[in-house]
């Protein structure tokens, strides 16, 4: 993504970073896998919020960086070199209540591509389990329960920070989400960090401008069952949508010791899918 395409549409006053961890083993018992992670940022304004990887945020940055050396440009740059022991860079951002109250905007950068869908059926039935109490941060924290879209889900928000806010889509609680897991033991969010910093939220725009060595940005919008079905095969053909824009990648790969670069065709592109990748929605 373009750093030089950022929009300002709102400011925050309140900032939460989330470790979000996904257990792949968890579904796909063929193999064992370290847990994958990354480190979610949850902006929350006057009227909307705004949730998104703070990992992929620092590549776009290395990035944009890059392409503004006159050095170099940004061919040769190992944006994602930094990332160690199973760091993920997600990138999909939620923008709740956002740009109307009730609907969650939702963006997603596959490939050289990005989708938007606006998600206007979101609805938790909350469960209180007021006996079930956690201290994070310092904060004194209850229970609720609820189920979503195929999974169910048990949370910990506390009522010392007046926000329904929470991680990923999760709102409605009479205090902030500090913490959540799924039944399944596949995913979990849990608060590292609070701050009542106050800062600018962005979406990407290509109208707001660009870098000039890189092709401005498009907003493809599909439904959510569509996103569903982009979001699985970002993982099993991930090299798909370069190809079918014409984009020729070069992947690097440490083989007997040594690196090897590969250049992705149509014929080879199934060596490059990633293990499957649980998803949050089921339907």
């Amino acid at each position: 993504r373009d750093v030089a395409s950022k929009k300002e549409v709102g400011k925050y006053h309140l900032l939460v970073q989330y470790r979000f961890t996904v257990n792949i083993s968890a579904e796909d018992g063929s193999k064992k896998y370290t847990p994958d992670y990354d480190i979610m940022n949850l902006e929350i304004g006057d009227s909307f919020s705004r949730y998104y990887s703070s990992s992929a945020d620092k590549c776009d940055s290395i990035v944009f960086n890059a392409r503004n050396d006159k050095r170099f440009g940004d061919r040769g740059v190992d944006a994602y070199g930094w990332m160690k022991g199973g760091r993920l860079a997600l990138y999909e951002d939620y923008y709740q209540d956002y740009p109307e109250k009730g609907c969650c905007t939702v963006r997603m950068g596959i490939g050289a591509n990005e989708y938007e869908y606006v998600d206007e059926t979101i609805t938790f039935q909350w469960k209180y389990n007021l006996a079930e109490k956690r201290d994070i941060l310092g904060y004194s924290c209850l229970g609720a329960e609820t189920g979503f879209r195929g999974r169910r889900y048990k949370v910990w928000f506390t009522p010392d920070i007046p926000s329904s806010r929470g991680p990923w889509k999760f709102f409605g609680l009479p205090g902030l989400i500090m913490a959540a897991e799924d039944g399944d033991g596949i995913f979990k969010w849990e608060a590292e960090g609070i701050s009542s910093a106050e800062g600018k939220m962005y979406i990407f725009d290509s109208s707001t401008g660009h870098t000039p060595s890189a092709s401005p940005m498009v907003v493809k919008r599909v439904s959510r069952k569509q996103a569903l079905e982009l979001e699985k095969r970002k993982w099993s053909d991930p090299q798909g949508p370069y190809l079918e824009a014409g984009i020729i990648s070069i992947v690097d790969r440490m083989e007997n010791g040594r690196m090897v670069s590969y250049t992705v065709t149509a014929e080879n592109r199934e060596l490059f899918a990633y293990p499957p990748f649980p998803q949050l929605e089921l339907e």
